[in-house]
């Protein structure tokens, strides 16, 4: 498992960046970018056709983890773990976003334009607290969470290969037919990944812990190039891509970029700050914001800058939250143990 442990440090470090990414849509507000123009399709294939791997991959990963050495035996100390590493950062997350939301339409109102006003009430305390309210890409954590307390059912669902296999693909069918998880979870494809992963975990391991050679490197990125294209034509709305066969091209992606992500053990020196991707996940959407807003008014208003706007304003927010964290780790280590739910 040292493999594994290595290559999962990097693959989080990854998918974290690519979450920030995805949440630097604010640039093409800015610059008022035409939703047909080129530079459009160019800025909309790093926020969601480079990026859409890595959310599935963070459930890929979690539901592996989860249930690798899973038993109805192990629940409640499964339930006590995440209890640490899912519950307790995501109540103290969505409350410092909370006060977040509070500062920066109440107090800094004037300096944050275009926030949407936040109105205390004890409704809206409870569901920034409880149900991430104000802090909406923490949907994967609740997930999560929910994952968690309904554990025993889904190993029921996986615990035998055949069974597992129609299990996984008797979700993602029923897609077909309209039915979606959404009352549940934010998204309706989430469980399909988590229990993937979690399948995998049960009956495959080696393919998680295994490094593949060349051959099934390039192999792995010529079909990634074939992915981006499909889900750039989709984006773009020259094809038209049903839900199902979506998420089982997004399965295909996480394992694509899984093997992909073998010819960076060696080549890219293990960091702590690599170590800072729940950080990353959690704080970038305080940070980012600003950013993108501080770049547009530093920069011309040119349409031309956009680009340089994305790429910089996710470099100063990973720059921002590293430099928090490696502040945290010197001075008050417990703090952001909690935070980065370890």
């Amino acid at each position: 498992m040292e493999y594994f442990w290595k290559k999962k440090l990097i693959v989080s470090y990854l998918c974290a960046i690519l979450v920030v990414l995805i949440h630097t849509t604010q640039v093409e507000a800015n610059y008022n970018i035409n939703a047909y123009s080129g530079m459009y399709e160019v800025l909309r294939f790093f926020q969601f056709d480079l990026s859409a791997v890595a959310v599935p991959m963070f459930f890929v990963i979690s539901g592996f983890l989860f249930f690798r050495n899973y038993s109805h035996a192990r629940y409640f100390t499964k339930l006590k773990d995440r209890i640490k590493t899912l519950f307790v950062p995501y109540i103290l997350w969505n409350t410092l976003y909370l006060f977040y939301n509070i500062i920066t339409t109440k107090l800094l109102g004037n300096y944050f334009v275009g926030r949407k006003q936040y109105y205390i009430s004890l409704q809206n305390i409870f569901t920034s607290i409880f149900l991430y309210k104000g802090n909406e890409h923490f949907w994967f954590v609740f997930d999560l969470i929910v994952f968690t307390i309904i554990s025993p059912i889904l190993y029921e669902m996986i615990k035998k290969k055949t069974s597992g296999a129609i299990a996984i693909l008797g979700l993602i069918i029923l897609q077909h037919f309209g039915v979606g998880y959404e009352g549940i979870f934010f998204r309706s494809d989430a469980i399909v990944f988590f229990v993937f992963g979690g399948f995998v975990g049960i009956h495959a391991m080696k393919l998680m812990i295994e490094k593949r050679g060349k051959v099934h490197i390039t192999l792995a990125l010529f079909l990634q190039i074939g992915i981006w294209v499909l889900l750039y034509m989709e984006e773009m709305q020259y094809i038209h891509i049903l839900p199902e066969i979506m998420t089982i091209i997004l399965l295909l992606d996480c394992c694509i970029f899984w093997v992909i992500c073998d010819c960076f053990i060696g080549t890219i020196k293990q960091r702590e700050m690599m170590r800072d991707s729940f950080w990353i996940y959690a704080m970038h959407g305080m940070i980012l914001p600003v950013a993108i807003k501080g770049l547009f008014i530093l920069l011309p208003q040119n349409l031309l800058f956009a680009p340089i706007v994305l790429v910089f304003s996710v470099i100063a927010t990973l720059f921002g939250i590293h430099l928090i964290c490696y502040v945290l780790r010197k001075k008050n280590s417990r703090i952001y143990i909690v935070l980065g739910g370890r």
